[in-house]
């Protein structure tokens, strides 16, 4: 299992984690800690909206799943 770093809330793969750190946020002006915890609450603040979506997008493609099984064996209608 690959190991991971808890930074605030969020759980970063350590390649990942060492990657930013060692070699994207150098040069760029961006503190990488400051990134982390930037995208944590980015993450934080966008979750519930993004679950809501998923549960609709769920529930939509159950929908579709009912109707194709449905129609099962019948020619496709254009």
């Amino acid at each position: 299992m690959a190991n991971t770093v808890l930074i605030g809330d969020l759980k970063v793969d350590e390649t990942l984690y060492r990657l930013v750190r060692d070699e994207i946020a150098p040069g760029t002006g961006v503190n990488a800690d400051r990134f982390w915890k930037a995208l944590g609450a980015i993450v934080r603040d966008l979750g519930p909206k993004n679950s809501a979506l998923l549960e609709k997008r769920d529930l939509l493609q159950r929908r579709i799943d009912r109707w194709n099984s449905a129609r099962k064996g019948r020619p496709f209608n254009r």
